[in-house]
């Protein structure tokens, strides 16, 4: 993300502050705009007819949302973006990135990147929800830190957020991590996983 600030002023976009829990928007409210976060983070969620909580994403500083939405035939967001922690977002409305796409070949190549990017970490989030079993979905997600990060250690900001992101309840994430530390597996910390093999 912090290439596209190389080809495009900081000052086009608008900043806004979120207090903890306050909804930035709702499920179903058009996406109108292309927004960073610039500081804290995010939850993107939605609940399931039997109104269990799904998390479908969680954001920290120099991600972004809406690139998806925004030229999309279905422009609504597909769940709620609440402020999980004090947050700043930087956005920019869909016409003024149209003006800069236009005359900024630069900075609608690195916003093409970044579609491309993030349409393949949806594809990895949805191979990671269709693991079978806690141990194999967070197995998955491990090797696949590893193949971006080319380390077997991994900084985690907390359990509960691993959990969202991998749909997993909290308490059953944490029995399969002391299981998979007892299977010498892994070893982790309060913000870390490291794979054992």
């Amino acid at each position: 993300m912090e290439n596209l600030f190389n080809y495009i002023s900081i000052e086009k976009f608008k900043e806004r502050r979120y207090k903890r829990k306050e909804v930035i928007h709702a499920e179903g409210e058009k996406c109108n705009e292309f927004s960073v976060v610039l500081s804290g983070q995010v939850l993107i969620s939605t609940f399931t007819e039997t109104e269990r909580e799904y998390a479908i994403n969680i954001l920290g500083s120099g991600n972004t949302f809406g690139e998806l939405l925004l030229f999309s035939n279905f422009d609504c967001y597909l769940g709620n973006i609440i402020a999980v922690r004090d947050t700043t977002i930087l956005s920019i409305s869909k016409q003024e990135l149209l003006n800069e796409l236009a005359r900024n070949p630069e900075f609608m190549k690195e916003f093409i990147e970044l579609i491309s990017s993030e349409a393949m970490a949806l594809q990895t989030r949805n191979k990671i929800l269709l693991q079978s079993s806690i141990r194999d979905r967070i197995l998955f997600y491990l090797n696949e830190r590893k193949k971006i990060e080319n380390s077997n250690a991994f900084y985690i900001d907390s359990k509960e957020s691993l959990a969202r992101y991998l749909n997993i309840p909290r308490p059953s994430l944490s029995r399969e991590l002391i299981a998979m530390q007892n299977d010498k597996l892994i070893s982790y910390g309060k913000h870390y996983i490291k794979l054992e093999n």
